[in-house]
C-alpha cells in the first residue's frame, strides 16, 4: 500500500510539474504576442505614414509637371525644349580665379 501511495504521489508531482511548465508558456506566449502586437502596431503606423509622404510627393510632383507644362506653353523658346546645352564652366572658373586675389571665396558651381 505505501508503494501505490507513493506512486500515487509521484504521478500528482508531474502533473504539477507539467502544469507550472505549460504555465510558464502561457507566460511567455503572452509576453511574445504583446511584443509583435506592438510591432505590428508600429509598422502599421508607419506605413500609414509613408503612403501619407507618398500621396503628398505625388501631388507635389503632378503640380510640378503642370507648372512646367504650363511654363512650356507660354514660353516664346518652345522649339528649342528639345535642345540640349552642355555646360563647360571651367572657363568662367578660370577668369574669376584671374580676378580674384583669393579664389577661395568665390563660389562658383561644379
Amino acid at each position: 500500500m505505501i508503494s501505490n501511495r507513493e506512486s500515487a504521489r509521484r504521478s500528482r508531482m508531474r502533473k504539477q510539474r507539467h502544469l507550472d511548465e505549460l504555465w510558464l508558456q502561457v507566460v511567455q506566449l503572452r509576453t511574445e504576442n504583446c511584443q509583435l502586437m506592438d510591432k505590428l502596431n508600429y509598422m502599421s503606423e508607419t506605413q500609414d505614414k509613408v503612403l501619407q509622404e507618398d500621396n503628398c510627393l505625388r501631388e507635389e510632383v503632378r503640380e510640378l509637371r503642370q507648372t512646367v507644362r504650363d511654363l512650356q506653353l507660354g514660353s516664346p523658346y518652345d522649339v528649342l525644349g528639345d535642345i540640349e546645352v552642355p555646360c563647360n564652366m571651367a572657363h568662367l572658373r578660370a577668369k574669376a580665379s584671374s580676378h580674384q586675389p583669393n579664389s577661395s571665396s568665390v563660389d562658383l558651381p561644379h
